[in-house]
């Protein structure tokens, strides 16, 4: 069935025209089957305590519902909270080996579809810098559920003045607040659930002056609640009397003295292609379990891109 449509282009001068088409439906699939995976360079947290650039590899299935996604990550720049934090952190650091952060994490979800008529957007050329599109009548899925993630790590991170910590060479001195920062590891475990809504949309159509325009793309909004059931924090050695030919050595010991908070959230947005090769995307905005004091530095921004290799699969009307 042709429909006519009008479409406008704007001129980066602020200048536009409009004008009518033509275009078919050639394909509106509603019965969404995908796999997809991913591969990405360059994910940024943004974090005062907890500040890195990430890579690593991940994938997607999704059938009629059921969500399962997975991601393997090694951050390969984690020491910059040193940087743009304002506390005077170089007095204390991890008593083990620096390493590279790392974590991992499924999620598991189920979201209900509803097939819903509406407009869609498609880009239909390139004019320099200008991007040609319109929007056009089409059958695809409003989705909404639940998911539940579990992810666990190992995380270089900073640790602000004003936490409790023991020495383990003096343990008749008892608790002892510090009055610097620090820099350690931390190893964790999460668990987070919250709601989901997106769509899902897999359309061809067919514009009679351009020919076929495909628009694929699966995209959903989250929150979650997160609680931490593990926080183990490394110990740390302090020297004290730089400059002195005979230094004292301290071991702080963290785990269990310094007040964790178990308690985060997060929004974010992902979208990924369906078929074939592309770019997928993600933000992420929210406050990470951690160390429970003033200026801990807990809150993050995190964007996530790669590249996406997908394939769909589901019955063509």
């Amino acid at each position: 069935m042709k429909r006519t449509l009008t479409y406008l282009l704007i001129i980066c001068a602020f200048s536009a025209y409009s004008q009518e088409m033509t275009y078919t439906i050639k394909s509106e699939n509603t019965d969404i089957k995908l796999v997809n995976a991913k591969l990405s360079f360059w994910d940024i947290l943004v974090s005062s305590s907890r500040m890195t650039f990430a890579g690593g590899i991940g994938g997607k299935v999704y059938l009629n519902g059921l969500y399962v996604g997975g991601n393997y990550d090694i951050h390969y720049l984690d020491d910059l909270g040193e940087a743009v934090s304002s506390d005077n952190i170089v007095r204390g650091s991890s008593i083990y080996q620096p390493t590279r952060s790392k974590n991992g994490d499924v999620t598991l979800g189920y979201f209900l579809q509803r097939e819903t008529t509406g407009k869609v957007r498609v880009n239909l050329k390139q004019q320099g810098k200008t991007l040609v599109y319109t929007k056009v009548e089409a059958k695809y899925n409003r989705i909404f559920g639940l998911q539940v993630n579990y992810k666990t790590g190992f995380s270089h991170m900073t640790i602000p003045a004003g936490v409790e910590v023991k020495d383990k060479y003096f343990p008749e001195l008892g608790h002892i607040k510090t009055d610097y920062g620090m820099t350690t590891f931390m190893k964790y475990k999460w668990i987070s659930f919250g709601p989901s809504i997106g769509k899902i949309v897999d359309i061809v159509a067919d514009f009679d002056e351009l020919g076929e325009r495909k628009v694929k793309f699966f995209e959903r909004i989250y929150g979650n609640v997160i609680f931490a059931t593990k926080s183990e924090l490394e110990d740390v050695y302090y020297t004290e009397g730089f400059g002195s030919s005979n230094p004292m050595v301290h071991q702080y010991v963290l785990d269990g003295n310094v007040a964790m908070s178990n308690l985060g959230f997060n929004i974010g947005y992902e979208t990924f292609k369906l078929r074939g090769v592309g770019v997928g995307y993600g933000i992420e905005i929210g406050v990470m379990p951690g160390v429970k004091v003033k200026g801990a530095g807990n809150g993050y921004f995190l964007v996530k891109w790669g590249l996406v290799f997908g394939k769909g699969f589901g019955i063509k009307s």
